[in-house]
């Protein structure tokens, strides 16, 4: 035991979260029940999945748990469209998106409607965000 916990020092090894049950495997009675399954993982890894945690799943044929690993982060794509706080404190600015978000005539369901309205919206915003405040990066 000595020997492995050197191991894992000696590689700056990590037991990322455990999820689900506590244990990792049983006695076949029951009577017994103990965490002996492990994921360790570098730093390396979890700069590339930051979120990852390992989850224990039902115990089936064996006396020990399926281990799964998973990382939670999600990557919905581009953002349909970002704010800028600056642009709430600008006089205009609540008038001037009221007037762009009811001028645009979109057909569809609900859903629709809004997904083509937000697509609008930020391409407006873009054009009012350089005409109103130019370019930031150059300032």
């Amino acid at each position: 035991m000595d020997g492995f916990n050197r191991f894992i020092d000696t590689n700056l090894l990590l037991d990322i979260p455990i999820v689900g049950k506590k244990y990792t495997w049983f006695k076949s009675n029951g009577s017994t029940k103990s965490r002996l399954d492990r994921v360790l993982v570098t730093e390396e890894w979890l700069a590339h999945w930051p979120m990852s945690k390992q989850y224990v799943q039902q115990r089936e044929v064996s006396d020990h748990c399926a281990m799964v690993v998973k990382s939670m982060v999600k990557d919905w794509g581009p953002k349909p469209f970002r704010t800028i706080d600056a642009w709430m404190l600008e006089k205009g600015f609540s008038e001037m998106l009221k007037e762009k978000w009811s001028s645009y005539d979109v057909q569809g369901c609900e859903f629709v409607k809004c997904k083509e309205k937000l697509k609008r919206m930020k391409g407006d915003l873009k054009a009012w965000n350089r005409d109103v405040f130019g370019n930031i990066h150059s300032k």
